[in-house]
């Protein structure tokens, strides 16, 4: 997903009013911190008035409760109130926190912290959560395989994500889960847990989210918190086919009222009845679990931040097929594989393990290209192209580019630092951090003889690149139709062009090595003129053992990528 991302998420919200229910009497849902049983959708009662306040003893001591008469706004310390400022933001690199509810069972967590900021009510630091009526297998077990899964998704979509726990040892509170999102930086949290009824008969999905009335909470993390959990259970019951029962508002669970972030639970299902706690814990449904949520956190950003996720919709299908086919294969020979695609239409789109840095290769010469444009063609801003440019600067990109010569890209490389290759491989950086392609880095001469560092790229960097100038976005419109025109140039069609038709016209620039030393690497980026969907392509692959066996495999991608792109409607 991300790295199609650009600047600051918005302030404002354009906000969507979920299918949200308040907890209620009747059937019992089992909460975010443990056994304690959250009362369920009521369809004669919407209200959010406390509702388990006349709990035994032993449930008291596992229950999130409720807000007390002694937690009421009037006693209220609205200095330690929650706000989504709170946090600092990292600009345009989404962080999404997963939260994999509970942990182990010999994890003593009895000890008691408070409710919210300022609540006098305290409860358990948290709970060891329920266990499989049927499959036998723990919730906590669960709750993190489904979590370390989602990380993986995340993370091939170009999300940051910071984990809670990643294994059943950490003793970790639900208010420090909370503390931890806002220490990493987090823009959300996700929290994975599942359900329990004393009955066998409740099922389905649901996810939890804090009710305007609120106090711990400000508006705007409030109703973002509902979009995000409105999202999540959508796209999650669309792709798993458990009963869809909506959002369940409450304001008693602790790690939600530490939260400053918008937060959303999602129950997966109820591990006490048999279809669903055979679904969840059945470990081929994961996946299809994780990029649902992924799914639905891509929907929740495009809603609350327009303006700064410059994406579609995920092409899960192209993903996957991706995914399969290709990568998975490949991979399992001990080879790296990274794809990512835009449609420059519509901005839909498919990553796997775009934001991985990769060794470059010649790819690399595309963000020099562009460094030389910006800092030599037109310095400083500048409305007219250099002196320079036709006479000397213009023959050695061409060289660099159309037939991808090293010591063309060495001498621009040293022109750039004042004949200094290490300076001039630092400006270069600079331009790609600047430009937010902050996993490219040039670290050494092309074919040098003993290198002490390496170039690198990302397939998520090279296609906001090529988007870039495709845009005329990138240094201006003069440079970037000359750049386009220089890539249009390739000699060298032997992979991405390949499995596009005849006669539709590609503007790429390749990458190979076969070198001890170096690596061994076959890379292609492209742009592809299709008439009504124009897309950006990126395939990179290292230690590859073979490679022809890998330019073909290239190819088979982009013949299969060109398909799904054109089929679309």
């Amino acid at each position: 997903m991300k790295k199609f991302l650009t600047a600051l998420l918005l302030g404002s919200l354009i906000f969507v009013s979920p299918a949200v229910v308040s907890a209620s009497s009747e059937t019992t849902y089992e909460s975010e911190e443990g056994q304690a049983m959250i009362k369920p959708p009521s369809s004669s009662e919407q209200s959010s008035e406390t509702e388990d306040e006349t709990t035994d003893e032993t449930d008291a001591q596992e229950e999130e409760g409720t807000i007390s008469s002694s937690d009421s706004s009037s006693g209220m310390d609205w200095s330690a109130a929650n706000t989504e400022n709170s946090k600092t933001s990292n600009q345009g690199n989404f962080t999404v926190c997963v939260d994999a509810g509970h942990q182990g069972s010999w994890v003593d967590m009895s000890a008691q912290e408070p409710m919210a900021p300022g609540s006098s009510q305290t409860k358990n630091k948290a709970t060891t959560g329920t266990s499989g009526n049927f499959s036998k297998v723990p919730e906590y077990e669960v709750n993190l395989e489904v979590s370390l899964v989602l990380q993986k998704e995340l993370i091939s979509r170009g999300y940051n994500v910071v984990m809670t726990r990643e294994d059943n040892d950490t003793a970790i509170s639900n208010k420090e889960r909370a503390e931890l999102a806002t220490e990493k930086g987090a823009d959300i949290t996700v929290r994975i847990h599942a359900n329990g009824d004393n009955s066998s008969t409740s099922s389905g999905a649901l996810t939890m989210a804090p009710t305007s009335s609120n106090q711990y909470l400000d508006q705007d993390i409030i109703e973002k918190s509902n979009t995000l959990a409105s999202c999540i259970i959508n796209h999650y019951c669309d792709a798993t086919g458990l009963g869809n029962l909506g959002v369940i508002s409450s304001d008693n669970m602790t790690g939600t009222n530490w939260s400053t972030v918008p937060v959303a639970i999602l129950e997966m299902g109820f591990m006490s009845n048999q279809n669903d706690d055979l679904y969840i814990t059945n470990s081929a449904n994961h996946e299809t679990m994780a990029k649902a949520v992924a799914d639905g956190i891509d929907e929740y950003f495009n809603i609350v931040a327009p303006d700064t996720v410059a994406i579609g919709k995920h092409l899960s299908a192209l993903t996957d097929k991706i995914e399969k086919d290709y990568v998975d294969v490949q991979e399992k020979k001990g080879e790296s594989w990274a794809v990512s695609v835009m449609d420059l239409s519509t901005q839909a789109y498919s990553t796997v393990n775009a934001e991985k840095a990769m060794k470059s290769a010649s790819v690399i010469k595309a963000f020099i290209m562009a460094a030389v444009y910006d800092k030599m063609v037109y310095p400083d801003g500048a409305d007219t192209a250099s002196e320079e440019y036709e006479k000397t600067l213009k023959p050695l990109l061409t060289k660099m580019i159309t037939v991808s010569d090293n010591d063309a890209a060495n001498e621009l490389v040293r022109q750039l630092g004042n004949e200094d290759f290490a300076a001039g491989a630092a400006v270069v950086n600079e331009f790609c951090q600047e430009r937010e392609y902050t996993s490219t880095h040039l670290g050494r001469e092309f074919l040098a003889n003993e290198p002490t560092d390496d170039n690198y790229v990302s397939a998520s960097d090279c296609c906001r690149l090529l988007s870039d100038i495709y845009n005329g976005t990138l240094v201006n419109e003069k440079a970037d139709s000359d750049m386009l025109e220089l890539l249009k140039g390739q000699t060298v069609k032997t992979k991405i062009p390949v499995g596009v038709p005849d006669g539709v016209e590609t503007a790429n620039k390749t990458g190979e090595l076969s070198d001890a030393k170096l690596g061994v690497v076959e890379n292609d980026i492209a742009i592809v003129f299709d008439a009504t969907h124009p897309y950006v392509i990126a395939v990179l692959s290292n230690d590859v053992k073979s490679n022809a066996d890998a330019q073909n495999t290239i190819a088979k991608i982009s013949k299969d990528v060109y398909e799904f792109m054109t089929s679309q409607k």
